[in-house]
């Protein structure tokens, strides 16, 4: 097997050992809850219900509809203006609330009250559904499903109306009908993602509504997207918010107006939203919702202050009232301000001259103590099967509950009023702690899957460091070798049979059965130990001769430059174990990129004005650059929240000034990179002659970009322009910007020959032209015997344009083309920032080729990335991710990447393009930046031979005075370096080592920083900010990891196939 085959089998098993290890600790740090198949069934009398306090309820629910939206401000209009005019679009838009709180003006009765409605995190619409249908608490990493909404397979409200023969008709959100299919009788689904969209599904729900308010049903539910997707385009405080809440006011007004007498109403968000219009997260802002309740059965007291209720308490309250049992799994507990002796009440005729100040606090408490008690009954029934089912909680916790619960069960019926209120506090107290102690150990963590997971990332990354730093004289193909890569299949085959041999043994034991992971874990655990054990075996063997050579030579490797990088890397990494450096990480990441230029500074750069002001543009480059962070919950106030992010429809038309000049900077963006990729190429040779090859890198890259400015110019037009394109015409832009990106790659990759040959004439001509006398022949051979009147150097110099930067050119269009289809993902606001990580990469390529050039004793030390260099370029990859507008927190996903291409379309579901699709746009969309920086990571090693002929600053100063007339630096070293890039294709073997060294080295310092992450989410597991900061950190710095991953693999092949292609056509222009 070649040993370019070799190498890249090597990094496919190392990128496995990592995922599996990752996978080994995920299993154990991020557990599911346990979700039990049990039912409440109460039809043969086996449970006594208490009675039953309305037939029908329609549930409206207002997707984000915050608590803030239904506050009424009286220090407001209802036009949201205060007195110094200035608008607040999204207070005071729902009076109809604020009417239906006061009394009645015939009966006096309160016949509706806001509550603030308190979400559990994650503050995602599928979660969030599921908490208020079953009642249970979400765990973290549910948020993963929330682009696929899976069937519920718990006991539910909606479960329990249907086993009751209830109707339900339904029409809205389409996730309803994911998580509940074939539950309602009547439903009109619709299309939930496009958040584009703000009024098709509203419409459709009202007409629904409307026409089916009159009809037979038990429940009517509508769940209406509009304010939810204008929080997510435009923000809370934008008109069209305002309008889509007066739309909501209107429909809240009419259902009210028509609703029957014996119904309940409940008016509910399922999540809140923050200032820019997201959510996910567990902020305040988030996490409070809203819950209206009216109905004409209810009394409540005026004037009191809004209560706070849990979401998952709606599951226990709308079962009651309606009838119905409550549902197996629910942790929630009734509100019972919703249940009143309904006989004393006044109706609207006046007959009853009951009222509700009649009421004693013996009377009410009597009439709820037999909801509550059914509730805590339900509770007692989950928790003792949970626990029966293999749960466990803390045993202190659990004795308190158990003690709780004897006192309410067990207590005799005939009860006086202070045994009944003890009673009821009791239950109350009972229902708080049960819900308590869930919350406390509901996420399990698996301390061994944690160690083991940890234990085999460490052990990998020892064992590849061994290979990056073998001593130079040991080939790299004698380690990665034939025999090694069998060696490393016959331990998957071994490990996977001793696993499995374990796991039958296991189940013959029963004692053992609970202390060990399932069949399918063990296979992995031990193919997995079993190839890096075998790995690391194989290496230590052969290099066991070779071990004080490799810490002789790390030791006098040893320099002031390296120990500082290595140092700077390391302390960045190690901070993610404080909360506050994770907060603010951008800008501990970018001092650390400033500290590294501020040491190439002072060690290379003082002597050169050209490195001086690289240094300098670089700094102003970094900083400017900060301007597109986006602000954490965390920041505060004075953060300062940024709109790149939002596209310029969502814009609001009074900031004009602010929309002309960020599109003037988008253009300016596009167009000069296209003229520096063009610049470059052109200076280089790479654009002579009229192939498929050359024409696409000298033309696609300008028409994708007038597209570009086309597609993000028709977004800032009107929407009520826009809103009369249709679909295909909206998408034809960005399917043709992602067409022609493709295709263009796809051609460079096949034939990325973009240098122009031709053939040599033999004869005495080649060496000296025609001149017009002697004096000439003389200045002509005095001026050119070092390139053209030497045997040595002739030989190797081939006629053709282009072959200095045979290898960069076409690497370097390809990666553009995926920098285009960033840009695009992106947005119009933040393509400067993925131009300004462009031009960054650009700085760090010139500081590596200066080290290395003036460094040169030989060919191989130039193809020796300096390890400074390579920090420089993981550190500016991290940082890249938050100048993109990103922070590793889910509220700060930007889901709108999801729609680029799909508007119109069906974006939900298991299809590609409903499902797949928009996730793979948002997560390119969200690790740019390591994609770009994994897959461009080739440059680098190829940086000192084209830029030393482009550049010729950064060379030596001992050969710059050669090339002035001065002392000239013989040997063929210097004569090699002036080919370019074509020494490297009579290289083959150096070139694809150092390539796969340089790619390990790269993973090394990737895969110590998510380790620093892992160790610190295992270690702060029990920290309070461990869901808010410490998993989110981790989980989005694995996914970021995987991404390079792939970008290194797929780096790797496009670099073998360019190599391979270029390298055949230049040896078959040799022989000719």
């Amino acid at each position: 097997m070649r040993s370019k085959s070799r190498y890249c089998l090597y990094l496919v098993w190392v990128s496995s050992a990592f995922t599996l290890g990752i996978f080994i600790f995920t299993s154990g740090f991020l557990l599911k809850r346990q979700v039990l198949p049990n039912e409440t069934i109460c039809k043969d009398h086996r449970c006594s219900q208490p009675p039953t306090v309305f037939k029908k309820a329609v549930i409206l629910v207002i997707d984000a509809l915050k608590y803030e939206f239904c506050v009424y401000n009286s220090s407001l209009g209802e036009s949201g203006r205060s007195a110094r005019k200035s608008s607040v679009h999204q207070l005071n838009q729902l009076p109809v609330l604020d009417r239906l709180t006061k009394p009645h003006p015939r009966t006096g009765q309160v016949h509706g009250k806001l509550f603030r409605f308190m979400a559990d995190p994650p503050t995602t619409t599928m979660q969030r559904l599921k908490g208020l249908t079953t009642g249970s608490l979400p765990t973290f990493i549910d948020v993963s499903a929330n682009f696929a909404s899976y069937q519920i397979q718990e006991d539910s409200l909606i479960n329990q109306l249907v086993n009751y023969n209830k109707t339900i008709h339904f029409s809205g959100d389409d996730t309803w009908i994911s998580l509940y299919p074939n539950s309602f009788k009547k439903s009109d689904p619709q299309p939930s993602f496009d958040v584009w969209d703000l009024d098709t599904v509203d419409s459709n729900v009202k007409k629904f509504i409307y026409s089916e308010l009159k009809g037979s049903w038990d429940v009517l539910l509508g769940h209406f997207l509009g304010v939810d997707h204008a929080g997510h385009k435009f923000g809370p405080n934008h008109p069209e918010m305002g309008r889509k809440l007066k739309e909501m006011n209107v429909v809240i007004e009419t259902v009210v107006k028509n609703l029957p007498k014996d119904t309940v109403l409940f008016v509910l968000g399922d999540h809140g939203m923050t200032d820019s219009g997201d959510h996910g997260g567990d902020s305040h802002q988030e996490l409070e919702a809203a819950l209206f309740v009216y109905g004409q059965k209810l009394g409540f007291a005026e004037h009191q202050e809004p209560l706070a209720v849990s979401q998952i308490d709606l599951v226990p309250t709308l079962s009651l009232l309606l009838g119905i049992p409550v549902p197996f799994s629910n942790l929630g507990m009734v509100i019972d301000e919703l249940f009143i002796p309904t006989v004393l009440l006044k109706n609207e005729d006046g007959v009853n001259p009951g009222r509700l100040t009649s009421f004693s606090k013996d009377d009410l408490i009597k009439f709820r103590l037999s909801y509550i008690k059914s509730n805590v009954h339900q509770v007692h029934r989950y928790l003792t099967a949970y626990l029966a089912a293999g749960g466990h909680f803390p045993e202190k916790l659990n004795s308190r509950v158990r003690k709780l619960a004897s006192e309410v069960i067990n207590r005799p019926g005939a009860l006086s009023p202070r045994e009944s209120l003890e009673l009821y506090n009791n239950c109350r107290e009972f229902l708080q702690a049960a819900k308590q102690m869930c919350q406390a150990v509901w996420v399990n963590f698996d301390d061994p899957a944690i160690t083991v997971g940890l234990t085999f990332i460490v052990l990998h990354l020892c064992i590849l460091l061994l290979i990056v730093c073998k001593p130079q004289t040991r080939l790299l193909s004698t380690l990665i070798s034939d025999i090694l890569l069998i060696y490393i299949g016959v331990a998957i085959l071994l490990g996977s049979l001793f696993g499995a041999s374990l796991s039958v043994v296991v189940d013959l034991v029963e004692n053992w059965s609970q202390s060990f992971q399932s069949v399918e874990s063990l296979i992995l655990y031990a193919a997995g130990f079993g190839t890096v054990l075998t790995n690391g075996i194989f290496l230590l063997w052969k290099l066991r001769y070779s071990l004080r050579d490799t810490v002789d030579q790390f030791v006098s490797g040893l320099a002031l430059e390296p120990v500082l990088a290595a140092f700077i890397y390391t302390v960045l990494s190690v901070s993610v174990f404080s909360n506050s450096f994770v907060i603010n990480e951008s800008k501990v990441l970018n001092f650390g990129l400033m500290s590294l230029l501020c040491i190439f500074f002072i060690l290379y750069a003082r002597k050169s004005l050209f490195l001086c002001l690289l240094v300098l543009l670089s700094d102003a480059l970094s900083r400017v650059s900060c301007i597109y962070i986006r602000c954490r919950e965390e920041h505060g106030p004075d953060c300062q929240l940024t709109q790149f992010h939002k596209p310029l429809s969502t814009l609001d038309h009074e900031s004009s000034f602010y929309r002309n000049w960020r599109y003037f900077f988008t253009l300016a963006t596009l167009f000069s990179l296209c003229l520096c990729v063009h610049f470059f190429l052109s200076r280089a040779g790479n654009l002579n002659g009229i192939s498929c090859s050359v024409l696409t890198a000298k033309c696609l890259p300008w028409i994708i970009s007038v597209m570009m400015a086309s597609y993000w110019a028709l977004q800032s037009f009107p929407s009520t322009l826009v809103s009369k394109l249709l679909p295909w015409q909206h998408n034809m832009l960005v399917h043709m910007v992602l067409l022609l990106s493709a295709a263009g790659a796809v051609i460079l990759v096949i034939s990325p020959r973009l240098v122009y040959l031709q053939t040599r004439k033999h004869g005495p001509s080649r060496l000296i032209t025609k001149q017009d006398n002697i004096p000439c022949y003389f200045n002509y051979m005095k001026a050119n015997w070092r390139t053209n009147l030497t045997d040595k150097c002739l030989p190797c110099i081939p006629l053709g344009y282009g072959l200095g930067s045979c290898l960069t050119a076409p690497y370097l269009v390809v990666g553009v083309f995926v920098v285009l289809i960033s840009m695009l993902l992106a947005g119009d606001g933040q393509c400067p920032a993925v131009f300004i990580q462009l031009l960054l990469m650009f700085s760090i390529l010139v500081i590596s080729a200066h080290i290395r050039l003036s460094k040169m004793n030989n060919l191989s030390g130039l193809l020796r990335v300096p390890f400074s260099s390579l920090v420089m370029w993981t550190i500016l990859e991290h940082l890249s991710f938050f100048t993109t507008g990103h922070q590793a927190t889910f509220p700060h996903i930007q889901w709108s990447a999801a729609f680029i291409g799909l508007e119109g379309g069906q974006i939900a579901g298991e299809s590609y393009s409903g499902h797949i699709l928009p996730a793979l746009l948002v997560g390119w969309n969200t690790f740019s930046s390591s994609l770009l920086s994994s897959l461009l990571l080739p440059l680098l090693l190829l940086a000192p031979f084209h830029l030393n002929l482009l550049l010729p600053q950064i060379r030596r100063e001992d050969e710059q005075q050669a090339n002035g007339g001065g002392p000239l630096l013989g040997g063929t070293v210097s004569c090699e370096i002036d080919r370019g890039e074509s020494v490297l294709l009579d290289k083959p073997e150096e070139t694809s080592a150092a390539l796969f060294v340089l790619s390990l080295q790269y993973i090394l310092l990737k895969g110590f920083r998510l380790c620093c992450c892992m160790l610190a989410a295992a270690v702060l597991r029990r920290h309070l900010m461990v869901w808010k900061i410490f998993a989110p950190k981790f989980i989005f710095e694995g996914v970021g990891f995987f991404v390079s991953l792939a970008g290194v693999l797929t780096g790797y092949l496009v670099f073998g196939r360019i190599f391979k292609v270029v390298s055949n056509t230049y040896s078959k222009s040799k022989v000719s």
